[in-house]
């Protein structure tokens, strides 16, 4: 569950912070209402049923933002529950934001770290990241076992 939840997290941030930085490489704070749309675009929430429209969503997002034209992170982490309700109204709020993630969001932040220069510089960066931890526990590993030998062994004799 844990990590069903860090996998949300995870795809939820990327979502927000590629579509943020999309044309301004030094923006990561704030999600612009244009570029928002584009986000509820591309992932098929805004589409031809007629449940949600630029219309919808311009006054969701006003709503949520009080008329500001841009959104942070942790408004943005309110605001999805919203839109799941109001793409999916025939399902509880829980199901429905899960439906959105299942259907609308994840498949598109999976496709962008995929497909997207952001998305290759990231999973190069775990990568690295990932490397370097495994570098410093080989480092650190038989220090660790001596402490441990030292300090905690004796006690289970």
């Amino acid at each position: 569950m844990n990590e069903e939840i860090g996998d949300l997290k995870t795809k939820i941030s990327f979502l927000f912070t590629y579509y943020a930085n999309f044309g301004e490489k030094t923006n990561a704070k704030f999600l612009k209402s244009t570029k928002f749309h584009k986000m509820m675009h591309d992932s098929g929430v805004k589409d031809d049923s007629g449940l949600i429209t630029s219309t919808n969503l311009d006054l969701l997002f006003f709503s949520e933002t009080k008329h500001n034209s841009h959104i942070t992170y942790d408004g943005f982490l309110n605001f999805l529950p919203k839109i799941a309700k109001e793409k999916y109204v025939e399902f509880p709020e829980f199901q429905a934001f899960k439906h959105l993630m299942d259907m609308n969001l994840g498949p598109l932040a999976m496709k962008l770290m995929k497909d997207s220069e952001m998305g290759e510089e990231k999973q190069q960066l775990l990568q690295e990241i990932d490397e370097v931890t495994i570098r410093v526990l080989e480092y650190v590993a038989p220090v660790l076992f001596k402490i441990y030998m030292v300090n905690f062994d004796s006690l289970s004799h």
